[in-house]
Formats: structure tokens, sequence, C-alpha cells
């Protein structure tokens, strides 16, 4: 599973062990603040933007770790646990700003919006975790 959150979030585990880390991590994130875990009448997993309203297959984090594995690609060593406690510290920074930031929801649409299934296949991982 984590393996195929690797590929998910773009590392080439073959060629890129030493950022195998960042899948861990991610497999582990937790829903950050202002979003629910919820499962559709299929049984797949969809997170709910509760401010805005919105639903999405992606969990929220994802890009997150995507991001990670472009910063650390090329870097020879796993950082360590100093430098991994400073990024989850501004993970949790930025997410309260921008819970903090966000506009109040449209009451007119109390909705959760109409999604196509998702198209990655991935939420194997989000299953693995429940």
């Amino acid at each position: 599973q984590i393996m195929e959150y690797a590929v998910y979030i773009g590392i080439e585990p073959t060629k890129e062990p030493h950022l195998l880390w960042i899948a861990e991590e991610g497999m582990q994130a937790p829903v950050p603040e202002g979003f629910t875990e919820h499962q559709d009448a299929n049984g797949e997993v969809y997170f709910y933007k509760v401010d805005t309203k919105e639903s999405m297959w992606e969990h929220p984090m994802d890009q997150h770790y995507m991001g990670l594995v472009k910063q650390f690609r090329g870097s020879p060593a796993t950082p360590n646990e100093e430098e991994r406690r400073f990024d989850k510290e501004k993970v949790k920074r930025v997410n309260d700003a921008a819970v903090a930031a966000e506009a109040a929801p449209d009451e007119d649409n109390d909705a959760i919006i109409n999604m196509a299934p998702p198209q990655s296949g991935f939420l194997s991982r989000l299953k693995a975790l429940a």
C-alpha cells in the first residue's frame, strides 16, 4: 500500500527509495481541521470541506505530500527527525491560517456537490486506514 501511494504522489520507489518516508507519512496523515471524511453509497471515501461545502475524492493533504516529493527529489538523504517535526509544524500553521482565512459558507447551498466516481482508483489508501 505504501508503494502504491508512493507512485500516486510521484515517487519512483525503485529509483527514489530515500523518498519513501514521504509516502509513509502521507499514508498516516489525518484529515485536517475543517474537513470531514465520509463514504458514498458504494463505500468510496471522500472528503467534505465544511466551510466551502465542497467535496473531493483526494485526501486534503495529498497535494502537500506531492510537494514534498518535489522538494526532496534529488536530495540524497532522508531528512532528520528535527526537519520532519518542523515540516509537520509548518503544515499545521498553514492549515490553521487557511481555515481562519476562509470566508463564511454560502448558507443557500448546504448540499454536497454531485461528484463523478474517482478517476485515480487510489482510494485503497484510504480504505486501508479505515
